[in-house]
């Protein structure tokens, strides 16, 4: 009886010890855990998301460095110039922005809409319907706006930078953040897609590729 019980406490210090590595090794995975999660989702947010998918009503902003907020008042460049898909001098590669709407098909160069403050708005006509195609190159969100009210698209101009870090569309008197579900406009269906599969499916597709008249300057800071 005095045997066995002598046995059981001798390895009682094994039992302890073999506990107290488990706790300590539990400890650790977690801290690394606490540690490396916080890094992980940096470089998430940082590196954003891909090039957006065709079909979408419109792309949600990426995380992007912060900028400082800005307000203007820019109206959008209206009755745009446009070429023939024949005449257009574009890669293969090059990612448009393509809009079926209406009755008509057209392409808009995707960075043209990066070539200062007022390349970001776009007022086009579909036939008689007005239709504005916004896009900004920060966040690549893209927007494409149609109204059945008269002239109403006209009064969307470029607001400047949103303290959201999003770019502002401005209506009226009041500023949205491009990728707001409040905008008062309809959203229009689109595409962003390479030039030659846009030209494969629409041929005959005339395709906007900017102006030289875009504004560099600064606006009014918040």
């Amino acid at each position: 009886m005095v045997r066995v019980v002598f046995a059981s406490v001798s390895n009682l210090p094994t039992k302890i010890f073999s506990k107290k590595w488990k706790e300590a090794t539990y400890r650790v995975v977690v801290a690394v855990s606490l540690l490396t999660l916080p890094a992980t989702a940096i470089v998430s947010l940082i590196i954003g998301p891909k090039v957006p998918r065709s079909g979408r009503t419109f792309v949600k902003p990426a995380t992007i460095f912060i900028q400082v907020p800005m307000i203007v008042d820019l109206p959008a460049i209206s009755d745009p110039t446009f070429l023939t898909a024949a005449a257009a001098e574009l890669n293969n590669d090059d990612l448009v922005i393509g809009v079926v709407a209406f009755g008509e098909a057209k392409a808009y160069l995707k960075s043209a809409f990066g070539k200062g403050l007022t390349s970001h708005v776009v007022l086009d006509r579909f036939g008689a319907t007005p239709v504005t195609i916004t896009h900004c190159d920060l966040t690549s969100c893209t927007r494409v706006f149609s109204s059945t009210k008269e002239n109403s698209l006209s009064d969307i101009h470029c607001g400047g930078w949103m303290a959201e870090q999003e770019l502002a569309l401005l209506v009226g008197n009041k500023r949205f953040a491009q990728s707001s579900n409040e905008i008062p406009f309809d959203d229009v269906p689109f595409v962003i897609t390479t030039w030659d599969k846009w030209r494969v499916e629409h041929p005959h597709s005339p395709v906007y590729l900017g102006t030289h008249n875009a504004i560099h300057g600064k606006g009014q800071s918040e």
